[in-house]
C-alpha cells in the first residue's frame, strides 16, 4: 500500500485527536493512532519516529493491556536496531504484564514470548530460546489443556528448527515427528514439518548422526 500517504492521513487524524482532547477524553484514540504511525514507520525502517510513537502510545494506554502490548512493539523496534539489552527488557516486562493482565489466552502473550526468541536466537542464544519454548508449550498447554492443540504442537516446529541449526539432527527429526504426528495431514504446520523430515532423509549429516 501507499504507506507515506498512510502516515500522512494518520498524522492529520492524529493532531484532530490532540485538539480534541482539550474537550473530551480522547486518549484510547490517541493511543491507537500513535501505536498505529509506530507500525507504519517500523514498515519503513524509520526507527527513530516509530520508536517517538510507540513512546507516545504507551503513555496515553487508558488499560494494562494496551501499555503492554505498546512495551512490547517497542522491544521490537529496539531489537531491530540491535539494542539487544534494552529489546530483552522490555519483552521480559511486557510478557509478564500480560500474562498477569490477560494470561495466554490472549493472541499477544503469545506473540510476544516468540518475539523474545527470535531475539535469544538473533543473539546467538539458542539455549534461552530453546528454554522460552518450553516454557510456552507448558503454560499454552495448561491453558487449553490440551497438549495437542495446535498452538502448544507449533512450538515443537520452532525448537526443531533450532535444533537443526544448531546441528542436533536427531533431536530434530523426532520434534518434527512429534508435529507430524500430533496434528492432522492437511494442517500447513504439519506439511512443513514433513517437508523437512523428507529432507533430512537425504541429509548424510543425518545419516552420520544416527
Amino acid at each position: 500500500g501507499d504507506i507515506p500517504k498512510a502516515i500522512e492521513l494518520a498524522e492529520q487524524a492524529l493532531r484532530q485527536q490532540q485538539v480534541d482532547s482539550k474537550n473530551s477524553n480522547r486518549q484510547h484514540d490517541i493511543y491507537d493512532t500513535t501505536l498505529f504511525l509506530g507500525k507504519l514507520f517500523q514498515s519503513q525502517r524509520n526507527y527513530a519516529q516509530a520508536e517517538s510513537y510507540v513512546q507516545q502510545s504507551f503513555h496515553h494506554a487508558a488499560k494494562k493491556r494496551e501499555e503492554y502490548v505498546a512495551l512490547s512493539h517497542l522491544a521490537t523496534i529496539q531489537r531491530l536496531q540491535q539494542n539487544h539489552v534494552n529489546a530483552e527488557h522490555n519483552y521480559k516486562a511486557a510478557l509478564t504484564g500480560l500474562e498477569e493482565n490477560v494470561g495466554w489466552k490472549d493472541g499477544f502473550t503469545n506473540h510476544t514470548s516468540m518475539e523474545l526468541v527470535k531475539l535469544y536466537r538473533e543473539t546467538s542464544r539458542e539455549p534461552k530460546a530453546i528454554d522460552t519454548l518450553h516454557r510456552m508449550r507448558k503454560k499454552l498447554a495448561q491453558t487449553f489443556e490440551n497438549d495437542n492443540d495446535p498452538r502448544v504442537v507449533q512450538l515443537y516446529g520452532e525448537e526443531a528448527e533450532i535444533q537443526y541449526a544448531l546441528g542436533n539432527l536427531t533431536e530434530a527429526s523426532r520434534l518434527w515427528n512429534e508435529v507430524v504426528n500430533r496434528l492432522a495431514g492437511n494442517s500447513p504446520v504439519a506439511r512443513k514439518a514433513f517437508m523437512k523430515l523428507v529432507e533430512l532423509q537425504g541429509d548424510d549429516d543425518y545419516d552420520n548422526s544416527r
